[in-house]
């Protein structure tokens, strides 16, 4: 989402706390747009553009779901986007190695649960 035109992290934040990882993915790739426009400051055209970028991306990676539960399961697609999402807040790849193994990474189901572990240990 950072990679999105025109979307900050406040924003970002408020998209994530609004929508799970598995509710956000299958948005964009149902091109509801008018879901995302839920989100407080994100308009029609955002929503779209949002879609459009990030639905290019979906697709290129190999994302395994359960069909019981439709999280996310691809583990090195979680362990760097909590890189990314850490990094985001400040922290460098050093910091949160020190903080979290990559055995506990590997056992997040999805980024919301990596990032409030690592919180929590800071």
């Amino acid at each position: 989402l950072l990679g999105v035109k025109g979307i900050g992290v406040n924003l970002v934040l408020s998209v994530m706390s609004t929508f799970s990882g598995s509710m956000l993915k299958n948005i964009i790739i149902n091109n509801d747009y008018k879901a995302l426009t839920k989100v407080p400051k994100l308009g029609e055209k955002k929503s779209q553009q949002i879609i459009l970028d990030v639905k290019n991306k979906i697709k290129k990676l190999a994302v395994f779901t359960s069909e019981e539960s439709g999280e996310c399961y691809n583990t090195s697609i979680i362990e760097a986007e909590l890189y990314e999402a850490m990094g985001v807040l400040g922290y460098s790849q050093k910091e949160i190695e020190k903080l979290v193994s990559k055995e506990e990474i590997r056992a997040f189901k999805t980024l919301e649960e990596g990032v409030k572990f690592v919180l929590k240990k800071v």
